[in-house]
């Protein structure tokens, strides 16, 4: 008998989220931790690369965050993201039982966005990281720390020579 207190588009609402995108509100509703704040260099430049991506890879970076592309009842000022300073580590670092992703602070935009496009490969970024199902986030992490160990280790071999 609730259901019949709603209209079609309430119900659809609830199961599937709200069908408009508002992406500034998602930058709105983000909150910052770890010495980031929505100032921070590192913040503004996160938010320029997203702002470049199509709505198509906007929804898989909010997948890659959060785990799902459905926009929150109320609208993505609702999902409740979080990004974290990441002091160690090349590549950003989704989890997503906490809607939130470590972020490491880049020296530079272009590698701020090197990283973003290697950390994202499924998303059709690119193809470091083929066949990854994004569900399995545990992998992932195992994968990024891999990944980071390798450029720690080329960092070290190019120091050397």
């Amino acid at each position: 008998m609730l259901y019949r207190s709603f209209t079609i588009y309430e119900i659809d609402n609830i199961f599937s989220g709200d069908s408009k995108v508002d992406w500034d509100s998602l930058k709105q509703g983000t909150s910052y931790s770890g010495g980031y704040s929505k100032n921070s260099q590192v913040i503004q430049w996160f938010w320029r690369y997203f702002d470049g991506l199509s709505d198509e890879k906007k929804f898989g970076v909010l997948k890659f965050i959060t785990g799902t592309t459905s926009i929150p009842v109320g609208g993505l000022k609702n999902a409740d993201i979080e990004i974290r300073r990441l002091s160690r580590g090349d590549f950003p670092l989704a989890h997503i039982c906490f809607s939130a992703m470590d972020l490491p602070e880049y020296s530079s935009y272009e590698m701020l966005e090197r990283r973003c496009d290697d950390a994202f490969p499924n998303l059709g970024f690119g193809e470091t990281i083929p066949n990854y199902e994004w569900k399995d986030s545990y992998r992932y992490a195992d994968i990024v720390n891999q990944l980071n160990l390798i450029v720690e280790q080329q960092d070290e071999k190019e120091r050397r020579e």
